[in-house]
């Protein structure tokens, strides 16, 4: 038998851990998440490659990584009490070094995010603002549902995040500069019929 959350009730951390499935926690309230469509996973294990390959050849510090991991740094929750709050980002970059556990506590240099049909308003308002809230020098949201692929760029500025557009084939600069992401290399595998 499965455990599952009842409607109209906080849940902790721990208590989450009991559930069958992928759940995030937002001041206790548990929002389920969808399994990946091909084109998302296309996308996720493309920029993961492009970022991961770029920082082992430059010998940098930070490593990235990607779901499913459980992030519970500081900020991400609107009150001190983290016990109820905790996201799974599609992909980061932690510069601390590795820890043997599947609950990030430190704050990621950069998250991206990938749009899918049932997580774009989450990604576009909830954890924007989380994100934001929690000091994250950079958020990506990577738009794959339109006929155009195109890369949301937030970067934090005075504690505000501030956007700039970026299309399918344009490069990105990464940790302050450190590496130059390639969007055409990235997207080069994704499937044609990604936005259903």
């Amino acid at each position: 038998m499965s455990v599952r959350p009842e409607p109209n009730r906080r849940y902790t951390i721990d208590e989450r851990d009991q559930w069958e499935g992928r759940w995030e926690l937002v001041d206790g309230i548990p929002y389920a998440l969808a399994a990946p469509t091909d084109a998302h996973q296309e996308a996720s294990t493309g920029l993961l490659t492009e970022i991961r390959n770029k920082l082992r050849r430059i010998d940098h510090p930070c490593r990235v990584v990607g779901a499913p991991l459980d992030l519970a740094c500081p900020g991400i929750a609107v009150s001190d009490d983290d016990s109820y709050n905790v996201v799974q980002p599609d992909l980061m970059i932690l510069c601390n070094p590795v820890e043997n556990t599947s609950k990030i506590k430190e704050t990621p240099k950069w998250i991206a995010e990938i749009l899918s049909p049932s997580s774009w308003r989450v990604d576009r308002n909830r954890k924007l603002n989380q994100y934001e809230r929690a000091r994250i020098s950079e958020y990506w949201i990577i738009d794959i549902l339109g006929p155009n692929v195109r890369v949301e760029v937030y970067r934090l500025q005075n504690d505000k995040y501030e956007l700039a557009l970026h299309g399918s084939t344009d490069t990105i600069p990464l940790l302050n500069g450190a590496i130059e992401i390639d969007l055409a290399e990235v997207f080069s595998g994704l499937p044609s019929n990604r936005g259903s």
